[in-house]
């Protein structure tokens, strides 16, 4: 005999697993609602702007970026369904620091949702883990 399948948890236990995962990541995550307001930023997020997420929420998601308009228009083709996913690279305002950070974004749909995940890597990182790939490749061609 099958045993019954055990109740999935309420959608906010879930959502605060999901959180809690996101929070181990290395990148910067963010949850963010179609009129950009931020649901949630990973610790890395937050490490990297130097503010708590209390602070990024009472800001547009979109502001914290040099160019606002095109990441909002990436959000709105993705929460519409018009993409699943979009790739772009954008530069990233750092409170208090004067210089921008350039980075490469990601949006993603969320099932269920019309939020999307912003996955965001910095630039330097990702030509290091693309050059250590070729390296790695190569050694094992060589060998």
């Amino acid at each position: 005999m099958i045993a019954p399948a055990a109740p999935s948890p309420p959608s906010s236990a879930r959502r605060e697993a999901a959180h809690a995962a996101l929070d181990l990541l290395a990148t910067m995550v963010a949850i963010v609602t179609p009129a950009g307001e931020c649901e949630f930023a990973n610790t890395s997020f937050e490490n990297v702007l130097g503010l708590s997420r209390r602070s990024m929420s009472k800001t547009p998601f979109f502001d914290w970026f040099v160019d606002a308009a095109a990441l909002r228009e990436t959000v709105g083709a993705v929460s519409s369904n018009a993409f699943a996913t979009s790739r772009l690279e954008a530069v990233l305002k750092r409170p208090g620091s004067g210089e921008g950070l350039p980075v490469h974004v990601t949006v993603n749909q969320i099932d269920g949702s019309r939020d999307v995940v912003f996955e965001i890597v910095e630039i330097e990182q990702q030509h290091r883990h693309e050059r250590e790939e070729r390296a790695l490749e190569q050694a094992e061609v060589s060998r």
